[in-house]
């Protein structure tokens, strides 16, 4: 793995240290996975339903639908007659016997 050397105070190195004692972890370890989780900032308040494994972003659909989704009316009281096509169920019994017969 490439290195980086970084000059930082000597707090932000005590506060390294402490951080990763506390979390059991080596000071090198703990500061390249804060330095790695700030560069994912940008892009995981792009994306903020996924989940990060191995810094690969991971959709997780939201636990409950948006609040505004409730608030969505049908415009008509018949909203599926917008809808083009012909759907299974929708045949003509005329429709159905041609069916049959080129069937047999």
């Amino acid at each position: 793995m490439p290195t980086l050397t970084l000059t930082v105070s000597e707090e932000i190195i005590r506060q390294i240290e402490d951080e990763a004692k506390a979390t059991g972890r080596a000071p090198d370890d703990y500061a390249r996975e804060c330095l790695v989780t700030a560069l994912q900032l940008p892009l995981k308040r792009l994306a903020p339903n996924s989940v990060w494994v191995d810094n690969e972003p991971i959709y997780v659909p939201p636990k409950q639908a948006p609040h505004w989704l409730s608030q969505l009316q049908p415009t008509s009281d018949a909203p599926l007659q917008s809808v083009v096509g012909q759907w299974p169920g929708e045949e003509t019994e005329e429709e159905l016997a041609h069916a049959l017969e080129r069937l047999s």
